[in-house]
């Protein structure tokens, strides 16, 4: 890894360099512990999609003899639902919900307003998310928008999309280095609490629909 990789995510690191691979063959190839990375100093560290990557870092992918000898070629793991997400970006109602998220668009960078439900990534019984819609953001790149970083499905906010792998490398840096602000996450309180200021401390729930109740 170099300074041109510094703060990059695992998952879009790996989907760049391997761009026949699919978002569901790198989530199982590393949480197989298939993909890991060796630190500067030579330790071994089993990494998650979401772990952005350090500087002179080493990234260990499978060689073709892993392929020939363990399991199917990448090209050959399909996810059952794979050719049912694929049919789902063309439909004109989620290119539509896509479009509706949009706040914020240059020639750089698109900012869209996730609502609450929507996970930013596939699984399992998982048919809409953002990664799926972005085909319907290119508008007039032939580039597909880059995902700088995520949300929880369960929370609603702004995400800063990349329109090129450069700016994605860019933003990554920013986010490592803390240049990028931090994110600020509202909360609704029902009623007035009796202090002006504290700290709360309970459990959180899932409430109706989508909403997280403490």
């Amino acid at each position: 890894v170099d300074s041109n990789w510094l703060g990059q995510r695992v998952d879009d690191f790996i989907l760049q360099q391997y761009p026949q691979w699919s978002y569901k063959q790198v989530q199982k190839l590393v949480e197989q512990g298939h993909i890991y990375r060796y630190k500067a100093k030579g330790k071994k560290l089993y990494t998650r999609l979401t772990d952005r990557l350090e500087l002179d870092e080493l990234v260990v992918v499978p060689t073709s003899a892993f392929w020939q000898s363990q399991i199917a070629s990448p090209s050959g793991i399909e996810d059952p639902r794979e050719e049912e997400r694929k049919a789902l970006h063309l439909t004109t109602k989620v290119r539509n919900m896509a479009q509706n998220m949009v706040l914020f668009k240059n020639e750089h960078v698109i900012v869209i307003n996730k609502p609450a439900g929507i996970p930013m990534m596939g699984g399992n019984g998982v048919t809409v998310n953002v990664a799926d819609m972005l085909p319907a953001l290119k508008f007039t790149k032939s580039e597909t928008p880059h995902i700088c970083h995520t949300l929880d499905r369960e929370t609603s906010g702004c995400v800063v999309l990349a329109r090129s792998a450069n700016m994605q490398r860019m933003l990554a840096k920013n986010f490592v280095r803390r240049v990028v602000p931090n994110s600020v996450f509202w909360g609704y309180c029902v009623g007035k609490p009796a202090a002006n200021h504290g700290r709360i401390r309970m459990y959180f729930e899932e409430g109706r629909g989508s909403q997280i109740v403490a």
